[in-house]
This record gives structure tokens, C-alpha cells and sequence, in this order.
């Protein structure tokens, strides 16, 4: 077996993976990559850039947040690390089955918005140049998206990564502090 380092990996390291890798762990990188995307953004406006200039650095941050928030709810509800490589790097893949486990739906011009996106993330090519037009979805609208599923995910990611409800709290004024980022930077 090969691990992610390139290296052998033995069957205990990948069943230890199955345990380290917890819903919990998952949602908490979501959410350090919409803030990121956050902070590109408001980087972005302090620059003067405009609504028809996209970076994609910051489109890459808020579909990997996007992604990772999905998969956490997925996660939390038992699903295992092949589930999740199965789902691959789809958001919409992602999306749809957390939604099928029980996630609250998304407004319609939110599933719009990470439907645009997720053609560009999920071909890479918000990380690698790619020639020719794109078509942007608003990254308000991914950042929102991003902020409402960790919101949405946070009960059944604490109770599946502690078994109660002790965390929830914490967990949405961590995904709440990022619409006050702008003030603090």
C-alpha cells in the first residue's frame, strides 16, 4: 500500500488513519479555508479589485472549505475515508450526498453559485492555468454557502466526534467570527 507521502504505509497506519480522521477534523479545515478565502477577499477589496477580476487563489480557499464542509457532515454520519475518496473532489458530489443524509438544503442561488464552481474546481483549474474564458459564480455567494453548511454541520460533527452536544456552541461562534474578519483586519 502506498501512502499520500509517497512512502509504504502499513494496513495499521491506514486503519489508524480511519480514526484520526474524524468529522471534527475535517470541518475544522473547512473552516480555516473560508477564512482564508475571507481574508483574500478583503485583501482583494483593500487592492481595488473589481467585480470582473476573479483571483483564484480565493475561489480555490472557499470550494476547498466548501468541499471539506460536506464532507465533514458525510463523515459524521459514518461514512468512511473510501466514502469520502469516492466522493472525490466534486462539491456537488459532496453536496448531494450530505443532503441525502440529512443536511439542511441551500438557497437555490447558492446551489447555483457552487454549481458554476464547482466545473472550475473540480477539473483543477483554479490551480492550474487553464487557457481561455471562465465563467465566475459571486464569491459572496460561496462564502455564504461555505459559512451556512459549517453552521449546519456543527451539531452532528460534535456529537459524532465527542458523543454530545458540548461543542456546538464554540463551533458556531468560530464559523460566525469570520463575517467580523474585515473589522479586524
Amino acid at each position: 500500500m502506498v501512502s499520500s507521502g509517497g512512502g509504504v504505509s502499513s494496513n495499521t497506519e491506514f486503519d489508524d488513519s480511519e480514526k484520526r480522521t474524524t468529522a471534527h477534523g475535517i470541518w475544522r479545515y473547512g473552516l480555516e479555508y473560508v477564512s482564508s478565502a475571507r481574508i483574500l477577499a478583503i485583501a482583494e477589496a483593500k487592492l481595488g479589485k473589481t467585480e470582473d477580476m476573479h483571483w483564484d487563489a480565493t475561489y480555490q480557499c472557499v470550494c476547498q472549505g466548501l468541499e471539506l464542509a460536506f464532507k465533514a457532515y458525510v463523515r459524521s454520519r459514518g461514512a468512511t475515508l473510501n466514502d469520502l475518496r469516492r466522493i472525490g473532489h466534486s462539491i456537488n458530489k459532496a453536496s448531494e450526498r450530505a443532503f441525502e443524509l440529512g443536511l439542511d438544503r441551500l438557497a437555490i442561488d447558492h446551489l447555483a453559485a457552487i454549481d458554476i464552481a464547482d466545473r472550475l474546481y473540480s477539473n483543477h483549474e483554479f490551480r492550474y492555468i487553464q487557457t481561455g474564458a471562465k465563467s465566475y459564480p459571486p464569491l459572496h455567494k460561496l462564502i455564504e454557502a461555505c459559512v451556512f453548511m459549517l453552521l449546519a454541520a456543527a451539531r452532528s460533527v460534535s456529537i459524532a466526534t465527542t458523543g454530545d452536544e458540548r461543542n456546538v456552541a464554540r463551533m458556531r461562534q468560530e464559523v460566525l467570527s469570520i463575517a467580523t474578519l474585515g473589522e479586524r483586519l
